[in-house]
Formats: C-alpha cells, structure tokens, sequence
C-alpha cells in the first residue's frame, strides 16, 4: 500500500496526528537532555526539522493500522529513517528486536498499550 498526496485519507490523519501532537517531535518529550544534545549533535539539523507521521507497526507488516492514529506519532525524518532500519533514533548504532520495541514504547507512551490490545484483538 503506497501512502502519497493524492490519498485524502492518509492527508487527514497525518493533520488529525499533528493538531494532537502539537506539531512537535515526539522523541524529545522522552528523551533526558544529554540524549536530547546527542541527538543534536548526531543528526543533521534539516533532519531534525522535517516531522514525519511515523508509523510504530510498520504498514508492511500490519496494513490495517496504516489509518490508525495511535499507530503514528510526528518524528523527525533523521529517528524516523534509524527506527525504520532498526538503528538507534539518536546514535544510529544497530538495535536488537527488543530494543528497537523499546524505543517504540519509551516514544509512544500510553499508544503502545493501545496497539498491543489492539493487535492481541485481531489473533
């Protein structure tokens, strides 16, 4: 399934994701402030500016949570491509399956339990 700017549903959400999230990157309201500063120092400061809508559960994987809110959060594009290539959001060092589920509940907050139920509702 391709997500682009003709699909109006995909459009709406990623507004509806981002008047929820104030507009602002989801990372740094867990993050301590020696992460936060590493994360700075690491990544390019045009990455750090573009907000994706990033999906937790990959839309390759669970096509059904594509539109699902509490599935996305706003991430800036340099954590959003390091998560999607199961690397560290703030150094870029490759992450184990379980470390990378950790980083994913440590942004997602109170989301993650949603989407746990959620997924344990479909098996």
């Amino acid at each position: 399934m391709r997500r682009d700017k003709n699909d109006e549903r995909w459009r709406a959400v990623k507004e509806e994701v981002r008047a929820r999230d104030q507009s602002k990157d989801r990372i740094y309201k867990v993050l301590t402030v020696k992460e936060a500063l590493l994360l700075k120092k690491k990544a390019p400061r045009y990455l750090l500016e573009k907000l994706d809508a990033a999906h937790i559960w990959p839309v390759s994987i669970y096509p059904d949570l594509m539109y699902d809110k509490n599935n996305i959060v706003l991430l800036n594009r340099y954590s959003h491509e390091n998560l999607d290539n199961m690397r560290d959001p703030i150094t870029g060092e490759s992450l184990t399956y379980e470390e990378h589920l950790a980083w994913w509940e440590r942004i997602a907050g109170a989301q993650w339990q949603k989407l746990l139920n959620r997924l344990d509702g479909d098996s």
